[in-house]
């Protein structure tokens, strides 16, 4: 009997003019929603500068990628930027500076980004995963305190979604017990906490600059550092562990380094991208602005904008580049 009854759906499917469930879908236009799209720079601003850059005769690391640490640091309010390949050579550097070691803990979270926690284990510690906070997917500081042992060698801090972590209170935990704070800053560029940009309030802060973030240059990486000492210290670390500006004749390695410098080619893409940087946030604040309205209505649904308001001053600082969504327990993030 069942196979009577498939023989005679195929009969029928087959049959000429047939328009049942077997048919050919009609053609549907469907205008793709771009969630990449990155903002890039005016050609006739950009192009000249990458040609200038392109013939001469330096593409390396050079007067570029100083001249952008300098912006940048200006921007953040922190003098002491270091610019690195990537967001995760610029993390493994932080833990390399903090004085993590083969066998240590650092005290992350899991919800990041691979890069974090594999930034830990490039350091040959081992993550130990905190819990977050409900409202906001950010690592909690009492579950911090929590988990800190005498192997615990740092803290890592990401701002999910861009809402900045609870840093009074988890700079509280760190200070009491002597340990570095690494935030991870790569969606957040721009946001403040305490009326004060990120990028001032620990040791270590990693912003992004890979290909979908608000500034974007293909892949790179600048890290404000607390001191001239660990800024020196750490410009050994991204260059094999030498002092790039010594003679070749007095070049002594006393510790191991990577080759993990930005190059002139993405140094001078960063600084004309960073000429643009207020609109691009502040587009992506109205982006924000459009979900929390378009779908604020959902039932069962809740919208997170940090501890405070204050703290994501919305309109003067362009800060909140996503919107962290709960709904049903689940945490997702919206572009």
């Amino acid at each position: 009997m069942r196979e009577d009854f498939l023989i005679g759906c195929f009969r029928a499917a087959a049959a000429p003019g047939y328009n049942g469930f077997f048919s050919r879908p009609r053609a549907v236009t469907v205008k793709p929603i771009p969630l990449f799209r990155v903002f890039m720079s005016p050609r006739e601003q950009l192009l000249p500068a990458l040609e200038r850059v392109l013939y001469s005769g330096q593409i390396s690391e050079g007067a570029e990628v100083e001249s952008f640490e300098r912006e940048f640091g200006e921007f953040i309010g922190n003098p002491q930027v270091l610019s690195f390949y990537s967001g995760t050579a610029a993390l493994h550097a932080a833990l390399i500076l903090a004085g993590v070691k083969r066998g240590d803990e650092v005290i992350s979270t899991a919800m990041t980004a691979e890069p974090t926690n594999l930034a830990i284990l490039h350091a040959g510690a081992t993550p130990v995963w905190a819990d977050v906070e409900r409202r906001n997917g950010n690592i909690d500081p009492d579950s911090v305190a929590e988990r800190i042992t005498s192997a615990t060698r740092a803290i890592v801090a990401v701002h999910y979604g861009g809402i900045p972590v609870a840093i009074a209170r988890l700079r509280e935990v760190a200070e009491r017990r002597g340990i570095p704070v690494i935030e991870d800053a790569a969606h957040a560029l721009g946001a403040r906490y305490g009326n004060v940009p990120l990028g001032t309030h620990s040791e270590y802060v990693m912003f992004s600059f890979q290909a979908i973030k608000h500034l974007t240059r293909s892949t790179a990486a600048c890290s404000p550092c607390a001191g001239r000492r660990m800024s020196r210290a750490g410009r050994r670390v991204r260059w094999f562990g030498m002092d790039r500006k010594a003679l070749r004749t007095e070049v002594d390695v006393r510790e191991v380094g990577y080759k993990y410098h930005m190059n002139n080619v993405n140094a001078v893409i960063g600084s004309v991208q960073l000429g643009h940087i207020a609109p691009v946030l502040a587009r992506h604040v109205a982006n924000g602005k459009y979900f929390d309205r378009a779908l604020g209505g959902i039932p069962g649904s809740s919208f997170s904008h940090g501890t405070r308001r204050r703290n994501l001053p919305i309109g003067s600082t362009p800060c909140l580049p996503k919107i962290a969504m709960r709904s049903r327990g689940a945490w997702t993030s919206t572009a």
